[in-house]
């Protein structure tokens, strides 16, 4: 599971359009195009996590979404709240690590607490020392900190990711600007508190508490709990939590009422196919001995050579 923040950055320079990222389209409108996509892969692969959204602009960092597992209501987040006119001001890394920090020190330890920063600016702007007071709270608290460049890489933004384990990329186009968002959405190997007394560096497990809700239909509607952030609304359908019956619109999502986390079978199997991944395949000096059917037509392979075939070619 998975508890990530996106902060992007809103300063004056976001405005300026770069010929190698977009021709037509300034820093800000190529990033919120690129992040949006991010979003919908990052909770296709990850879908019991959860992402929350960082902008900072005047030196002042704002929270846009806070931590939520509905994907929609990033991406209209996003449509609403960044544009051209809202890019103003000078960059602060240090407020935008602070915000996401304090949010991320709250969740659960079972989780994997992340900071993803998409820097257009040269400078940073910062109150304090980012260096020495911000970069130890965040290596106390675990979070992984990875920051993507679109000018040019600056020595704080190296020396924050190197320190708490993530990565840092500079774009060179808006191809590549891509593929450093994209490969934000596998889950990285877990971070080790570098306290050797600390209770963290025992290896534990977690039992994490999850409902799985049964699907209800009905001619007339009724009143269930939006995972979009807008209280109550009437629905036909909707999912019964199995612990307080308080009935939900969307999965996977917390129960509004009691807080559990809702999912399906799926969601969970999509989730762990990052920690058990299919064995990488070895090429055969000449292929298995395949016998053609009655027909001529199609091969059949024997449960015998499952071995040495692609289990997609199995036929019954």
């Amino acid at each position: 599971i998975r508890y990530v923040y996106v902060v992007i950055d809103l300063s004056s320079c976001m405005n300026e359009k770069d010929a190698l990222l977009s021709h037509s389209q300034s820093r800000i409108s190529c990033t919120v195009s690129i992040v949006q996509t991010f979003i919908a892969e990052y909770f296709d692969q990850n879908p019991i996590s959860h992402l929350g959204i960082v902008l900072v602009k005047d030196g002042v960092a704002d929270m846009l979404t806070q931590l939520s597992g509905n994907p929609k209501l990033h991406i209209q987040a996003l449509d609403r709240g960044i544009n051209e006119a809202a890019v103003s001001g000078q960059f602060s890394l240090q407020n935008g690590l602070e915000l996401a920090g304090r949010s991320l020190g709250h969740m659960p330890r079972h989780g994997s607490r992340e900071v993803v920063a998409i820097v257009g600016s040269l400078s940073t702007c910062d109150p304090g020392d980012v260096l020495n007071e911000t970069m130890s709270k965040l290596k106390r608290a675990n979070i992984r900190v990875s920051c993507i460049a679109l000018a040019a890489e600056m020595y704080v933004c190296r020396k924050i990711t190197e320190e708490c384990q993530g990565t840092m990329g500079v774009a060179l186009d808006s191809n590549h600007f891509k593929e450093l968002m994209l490969a934000q959405c596998v889950p990285p190997p877990c971070l080790v508190s570098d306290n050797a007394d600390s209770a963290e560096t025992t290896k534990t497990c977690d039992f994490v508490h999850m409902g799985f809700p049964t699907r209800e239909s009905s001619d007339v509607p009724s009143m269930i709990h939006s995972s979009s952030g807008r209280g109550l609304n009437f629905g036909r359908t909707s999912y019964l939590c199995p612990r307080c019956k308080a009935k939900q619109s969307e999965l996977p999502t917390d129960c509004a009422v009691c807080g559990l986390k809702l999912v399906l079978a799926p969601h969970l199997a999509r989730s762990f196919h990052h920690l058990f991944p299919v064995p990488a395949f070895q090429e055969m000096s000449k292929p298995p001995q395949l016998q053609p059917d009655r027909g001529g037509n199609m091969l059949v392979v024997s449960s015998t050579d499952c071995d040495a075939v692609c289990f997609a070619c199995l036929r019954d």
